[in-house]
Parts: structure tokens; C-alpha cells; sequence
């Protein structure tokens, strides 16, 4: 694992990359939820990166803005900042693998972060939202 920032100088995103040992199978990219479900979430999101790696995909876990290591304040948070976030870890991990396409896995609010960049990219290869929020009024009374 190789742990590293990328992002324009004024909004480094703090990411951790799963290589394959051999050749490439495919690339993917984990879109986190956020707050206490990302705490409760980090050791199973890091197994599975490593479990994917293990089976041949490039792997790139992140933090978004203002969240974790990256840059930012957590009381800046945005949905529409982190879709940009998700659109650059997309564009990092196919330069890391040479591949042309990723695929995104997206848990939570991480998965509507992951639908939402998906929608507007060509580039994005298959989609796994686990367990989506699907209404914002009632998480937030969660």
C-alpha cells in the first residue's frame, strides 16, 4: 500500500493505493461514507481494497475534502465537492493502473457521491452502491 496526496495544490485529498502484484485486472476506486459510519467502515474498506488487490485491481481509497487527511474543514463539507473529489481519485487511479475505465464502489453516502460522478463520466465501468442513503431527511434523523 502506498499512501500519498493528489489533487490541485489548494485541496489535497489524502489517498492510499492497493496495487496488484502482477498484472492488472482492473481498477477501482472506494467511495466512503461519511462521519461515525466512515469510522465504523475504515477496517472493512481496507480489507476489501486489499482483498481486490490480491485478486489483481489497482485500488484507491480516499478521503474527501474536509474529511480524514485531506485538506479542508469538516464544517465545509459538500456533496458537490466530494463528486469532484470522487471525479479526481477516478483520474488518479486510471493513471496509477494504465487503464482506460474504472469501477467504483461506493458505501452510504459515498454511494451517492459514487452514482452521482458516474452519471456524468464515460469512463466509469461498473458501479456497486452498498447500502445507499436513499433519503437524506431520514439519515440525517438517523
Amino acid at each position: 500500500m502506498n499512501a500519498f496526496f493528489f489533487g490541485p495544490a489548494s485541496n489535497q485529498i489524502f489517498a492510499c493505493h492497493h496495487a496488484p502484484a502482477g498484472s492488472a485486472a482492473g481498477a477501482v476506486v472506494i467511495c466512503p461514507p461519511w462521519g461515525p459510519e466512515y469510522q465504523y467502515a475504515h477496517r472493512t474498506l481496507r480489507s476489501l481494497a486489499k482483498r481486490l488487490s490480491d485478486r489483481g485491481f489497482h485500488v484507491l481509497r480516499f478521503d474527501y475534502t474536509g474529511t480524514g487527511d485531506s485538506a479542508g474543514e469538516t464544517t465545509a463539507a459538500d456533496l458537490g465537492r466530494w463528486q469532484d473529489d470522487v471525479d479526481e481519485a477516478v483520474e488518479r487511479i486510471r493513471s496509477l493502473s494504465g487503464l482506460p475505465h474504472a469501477d467504483l464502489i461506493g458505501l452510504r453516502l459515498g454511494a451517492v457521491a459514487a452514482l452521482r460522478a458516474a452519471e456524468r463520466r464515460d469512463d466509469v465501468r461498473s458501479l456497486l452502491l452498498w447500502d445507499p442513503v436513499s433519503d437524506g431527511s431520514a439519515w440525517l434523523q438517523e
